[in-house]
């Protein structure tokens, strides 16, 4: 069948032409730096807006095209330690159109060293010194009660230890410690060292250390499992005052990359006034000289072209990358590098620039991140489906795209029917006679609830509720409310669950006069609950965002004493007065008292403290919010009674009724297409596929622009 389209939405439609709005003049930003003192090699980083990371020399400017007009913000980072700059860091800098604006930083660096003071208090028998070792390198002796200190030593982390304990020696803590330096600051260390009496027969033990390749910062040494002392790379310890016999020693602290030639630990014998010695030869592998660099696409949106982007490495060969994807490149020399990202299609922004500035280590992976955002998924065209049939179409839901449900009836007979969409055509799935489907739901494909009257009793005037379980649809007994002879009928509206052992359908009990009516499923069978107040009131609409966060709607009229009629066909009551009602997974609660002139006729939460209420208001669409504290009207275009809500998410949300479909993007409602059916009942499968339905069989597909049509 060739699609009937009736209406097309989002830019080309919205501006009246294919050509958007023209988007402001970019700007563009310049970034200086200017040091002085002792000019850091490697320079900084800096960021606009919070973006990734740039590299930037010290004494260098750096461009960014392509901002937009307006306030942005500069900051400067990745100082080392004695650099600091001046002024307002970070800097908020005002662009214009088609001007260049500057962010100027001054930077003061003196040199990175600072000062070890270290400690040492001996008790016991001591020898007159120890040897102080620095990150592996000895710097001399110090004495067994004496305070030394190490000048222009490095800012960062350093190892600092005593070696030459004798064996009688212990030192409490660690030995060696780790210590940071801060430039111009002076670090204090403290050791203290415990002394025993030494055995009666001992000996010496000297070990020495031999290393091929660079290990940067020495290592330990341990007899007996015992407490350690640092060695140099190159390094030779004598230990005094062992005792005779046996003894294992173990060199520990190798950095990667580093082995001890076998055997380690090392067994030797110590005699009585005799030295023994020990040498272990320490083999430390080249540092890597190469990294790895990781490209990261992160994509928000639709967009036409699929192909995906291109980046490059320092002006490269392109190379191919998703739009959600994350490529590493291994081998990459150490050094500065930068990644462009090309290829990016025009109805897609990229944040920031399109290149990333980054420092590969060796053996270490450097990443640049790319976030670019495209055309929101939207309903860009609506398209009427070929329903098969002229039944008023009430409610609609679905499991996915390709399982969609639909109850309607023919009018002027007590019949009903059900419609099933697989993804390519719709069709009868089940007719059902005496009774009135106004609403369908379902927790998934096989577990789908729908939910009317039964105005003849053929069923017991109890409500219609049908259940289907993937292949049959069936009859569920009722909440027991009704009569058998009629005097008390049953009519449910809508139906909504939680889970599919909490289900809620609401309406309305007659017996005189009408009573709002909820029963609730718990997965054994369906039983009334009570309410806060129903005489005159009908509940017309039922929603929630959880078993312990349901709400209700509906409205109240005198005229209902006799005879009602199903909300979602008749014309509403202009004398009507609406309310809300609340579960908390305990009790009902009138959470918005009855509200003159108001008909609410339908409710959707995307959250307990987003939802909406629609209906009419004196015969105009009326929609309120609630955000969590309290109900208020929304502002919503002059059009006719509204008939059903639903969303995926707070910024996403439509209403349909009287010839009218709106949308509320967040931040106001619009009408988004106008039909001459009666539109009572709105679904998506997501937020580029919605469906409607409606008076005459009416179907109506929402998809993305330039997608096949049904």
């Amino acid at each position: 069948m060739r699609p009937y389209v009736l209406v097309f939405l989002g830019a080309v439609a919205a501006c009246g032409g294919e050509e958007g709005p023209t988007s402001p003049t970019a700007g563009s930003l310049e970034i200086r730096t200017v040091t002085s003192g002792e000019v850091p090699p490697d320079g900084y980083t800096y960021r606009v807006d919070g973006q990734p990371a740039q590299a930037i020399g010290s004494n260098t400017t750096a461009t960014q095209a392509d901002l937009e007009p307006g306030a942005h913000v500069i900051q400067l980072a990745g100082l080392p330690d004695g650099c600091t700059a001046s002024g307002d860091n970070p800097q908020t800098i005002s662009i214009t159109e088609g001007s260049t604006a500057v962010a100027s930083f001054s930077i003061n660096c003196v040199p990175p060293v600072g000062t070890l003071e270290v400690t040492v208090a001996t008790t016991g028998a001591a020898p007159a010194s120890y040897d102080l070792v620095l990150d592996g390198t000895s710097q001399g002796a110090i004495g067994t009660a004496a305070t030394r200190s190490l000048e222009n030593i490095p800012s960062g982390a350093h190892s600092i230890g005593l070696s030459g304990l004798p064996a009688n020696c212990e030192a409490a803590g660690e030995n060696p410690l780790s210590s940071t330096v801060r430039t111009g600051n002076t670090t204090e260390i403290a050791f203290a060292i415990s002394c025993a009496a030494p055995p009666q027969e001992t000996g010496a033990l000297s070990i020495t250390t031999s290393t091929t390749g660079e290990d940067p910062d020495g290592y330990r040494v341990a007899i007996d499992g015992g407490a350690r002392q640092p060695i140099g790379v190159q390094g030779s310890l004598t230990l005094l005052n062992v005792a005779a016999g046996a003894h294992s020693v173990r060199l520990m602290g190798l950095a990667t990359g580093c082995a001890a030639g076998a055997p380690n630990p090392q067994q030797v014998t110590v005699a009585s006034g005799a030295t023994a010695t020990v040498a272990f030869s320490v083999t430390c592998a080249p540092p890597p000289t190469t990294g790895t660099v990781r490209v990261v696409t992160s994509t928000t949106g639709v967009t036409t072209d699929t192909d995906g982007y291109a980046f490059t490495v320092d002006g490269g060969v392109p190379q191919p990358i998703g739009g959600n994807t994350a490529v590493n490149l291994d081998n990459v020399p150490a050094g500065a590098h930068t990644v462009a990202l090309t290829d990016v299609p025009a109805d897609c922004a990229l944040d920031g620039s399109s290149t990333r500035s980054l420092i590969v280590a060796g053996g270490e992976t450097a990443e640049a991140r790319f976030v670019i955002r495209c055309a929101p998924v939207t309903v860009g065209q609506w398209s009427r489906m070929e329903s098969g049939t002229a039944f008023s179409l009430y409610s609609v839901w679905g499991s996915s795209a390709s399982d969609i449900f639909t109850v309607g009836e023919p009018g002027g007979s007590f019949e009903s029917g059900i419609f099933h969409y697989d993804g390519q055509s719709w069709t009868p799935q089940a007719t059902e006679q005496g009774i009135i489907l106004y609403s369908v739901w379902g927790s998934g494909a096989g577990d789908v609830f729908a939910v009317g009257s039964d105005p003849l009793g053929a069923r017991g005037y109890d409500g219609a509720i049908l259940h289907f379980d993937g292949s049959t649809w069936s009859l569920m007994p009722g909440p027991g409310v009704a009569t058998a002879d009629g005097a008390v009928e049953v009519s449910f509206y809508s139906v909504w669950g939680s889970s599919g052992a909490n289900v809620f359908a609401v309406g309305e009990a007659s017996g005189g006069l009408s009573r709002a009516l909820v029963a609730r499923y718990d997965g054994a069978g369906w039983a009334e609950m009570t309410l806060p107040a129903g005489d005159n009131r009908v509940l017309t609409d039922v929603s929630g965002t959880s078993s312990e966060d349901v709400y209700a709607v509906g409205y109240f009229a005198p005229s209902f004493g006799l005879r009602r009629a199903a909300p979602r066909t008749a014309n509403l009551r202009t004398f009507a007065e609406g309310f809300i009602l609340h579960y908390d997974g305990s009790l009902w609660s009138e959470v918005l008292p009855l509200t003159a002139g108001v008909a609410f006729n339908a409710v959707w939460a995307s959250a307990p403290n987003d939802v909406f209420a629609a209906g009419s208001a004196n015969d105009v669409a009326a929609v309120y919010h609630y955000d969590g504290a309290t109900w208020s009207p929304m502002t919503v275009p002059p059009v006719g009674p509204l008939l059903d809500v639903w969303g995926l998410s707070a910024t996403d949300v439509y209403a349909v009724g009287a010839g009218t479909m709106l949308h509320f993007d967040g931040q106001a409602w619009t009408e988004v297409q106008s039909v001459p059916q009666r539109l009572t009942g709105v679904w998506g499968s997501s937020a580029a596929d919605v469906f409607t339905v409606g008076s005459g069989g009416t179907i109506i597909r929402g998809s993305l622009a330039g997608a096949p049509q049904p």
